[in-house]
C-alpha cells in the first residue's frame, strides 16, 4: 500500500491544532498561542504517552512533544521574542502546582487524577488533573473555562459532573498534602479510576 503525505499550508496547521486540542478559541489578537493553548498542548501530549507506556514521562521528552505540537506557531514565537521551550517549561511548573501532573523524582512525571475542587468564594469549581480537553465529553468541554493554565466551571455545574464520574473533593482536601507520597498516591488513584485512554496520535507538521 502506498502512502503519500500531504502538504497543508501553516494557518491549516494551526486549525488542525486547535480542533485535535479542542481549542478553538485559543489564539491572541496577535496571533500567539495563548497560555491555555500551551497548557492543553502539555496535557495532551504527557497524557498521550502515559497512555500507551502506562510509565511516567521525563520532562525533556514531555517539553519536546508538546512543542511540536506548537509548530506551526513558531514564527510567532520569534516575532515576539518568546521562546517555546521557556514558556512550556513555565506552564508546566504552574500545572504541578495546581495539581495537573505529578512530578516524581528524577525529572518524571504523571498526569494526575481528573477531579474537581469547589470554591465557594469566587462561586467555581477548579477541572484538575492531566486529562486533555478533548478526550472530556462534550457536556463538559462546553462549561469549561479557562484562566492561563487553568481551566474552571461554574459552581452549578456538580451535577454534570456527577454524571460524567468526575470525583468532587473540597478545598481543604486539596490543599493538603496526602499521607501516603505522591507517587503511590497518583498511582492508586489512576488505577481505581476507569479513564478512557485517547488514541496515542500526535499530528506530525511540517512548517518551511
Amino acid at each position: 500500500m502506498n502512502h503519500s503525505v500531504q502538504a497543508i499550508s501553516v494557518e491549516e496547521g494551526k486549525s488542525l491544532i486547535q480542533s485535535y486540542l479542542c481549542m478553538e478559541a485559543s489564539i491572541s489578537s496577535d496571533g500567539s498561542p495563548t497560555s491555555y493553548l500551551l497548557a492543553e498542548a502539555l496535557r495532551s501530549a504527557l497524557y498521550s504517552k502515559w497512555s500507551v507506556d502506562r510509565r511516567p514521562i521525563y520532562i525533556t521528552g514531555l517539553l519536546y512533544a508538546a512543542a511540536r505540537i506548537m509548530l506551526p506557531w513558531h514564527r510567532q514565537f520569534e516575532q515576539s521574542g518568546m521562546n517555546c521551550h521557556e514558556q512550556l517549561r513555565s506552564l508546566l511548573e504552574e500545572l504541578e502546582i495546581i495539581g495537573d501532573i505529578t512530578s516524581l523524582p528524577g525529572g518524571y512525571l504523571l498526569p494526575a487524577p481528573l477531579r474537581a475542587v469547589p470554591l465557594s468564594e469566587v462561586n467555581k469549581m477548579l477541572l484538575l488533573g492531566g486529562l486533555p480537553i478533548s478526550s472530556l465529553s462534550q457536556e463538559i468541554r462546553m462549561v469549561v473555562r479557562y484562566e492561563s493554565a487553568i481551566r474552571h466551571m461554574s459552581s452549578t455545574s456538580e451535577k454534570l459532573l456527577n454524571h460524567a464520574g468526575i470525583p468532587i473533593i473540597s478545598e481543604e482536601e486539596w490543599l493538603r498534602v496526602p499521607d501516603n507520597p505522591l507517587k503511590d498516591w497518583t498511582h492508586n488513584i489512576l488505577e481505581q479510576t476507569a479513564i478512557t485512554a485517547i488514541d496515542a496520535v500526535s499530528p506530525e507538521l511540517y512548517v518551511p
